[in-house]
């Protein structure tokens, strides 16, 4: 055998080798990302079950006659500070889960379910009020993601 089998033969277990990393990295890659999509799927979970449980927590802004929903105006210092941060909450939940749906991080079918939920608290008098009032807490994009969202019937 001459040096230019030996080489030839070399060049090709080399070759092989490549291709074979690049298979492990390509493999690797995609058990990373499915990873990261479930765990952003769960941390959005979270963050709307602890966003939720405010609105449960003080129930007497959020439920029977929506008082706060409904009748904003009407809320006493205190219960308006309640109200603004149980939604400014949920609101920054949503932003990063319309974040991470822009970046492919999150399926939209787990953003999606909220956009009637959110259409429907900005039907409301106090909601669209609020959104009015807040809506320089969030980001521009967030901004005009909703304001589409709320354009749809």
């Amino acid at each position: 055998m001459n040096w230019e089998a030996i080489g030839a033969i070399g060049e090709v277990v080399g070759a092989a080798g490549v291709i074979s990393s690049l298979v492990y990295l390509a493999v690797q890659i995609r058990q990373n990302t499915k990873s990261v999509r479930r765990a952003s799927a769960r941390q959005s979970s979270e963050k709307n079950a602890v966003a939720l449980r405010g609105l449960a927590d003080y129930s007497d802004l959020f439920s029977g006659d929506h008082m706060g929903l409904d009748r904003i105006a009407e809320l006493n210092p205190s219960e308006r500070t309640r109200f603004n941060m149980v939604m400014g909450m949920w609101m920054q939940a949503k932003e990063q889960d319309f974040a991470d749906v822009r970046e492919g991080i999150l399926e939209p079918e787990y953003a999606v379910p909220y956009q009637d939920f959110m259409r429907q608290i900005f039907a409301c008098s106090g909601g669209a009020q609020w959104w009015s009032e807040h809506r320089g807490w969030f980001s521009a994009s967030f901004q005009r993601e909703i304001d589409e969202l709320l354009k749809i019937p």
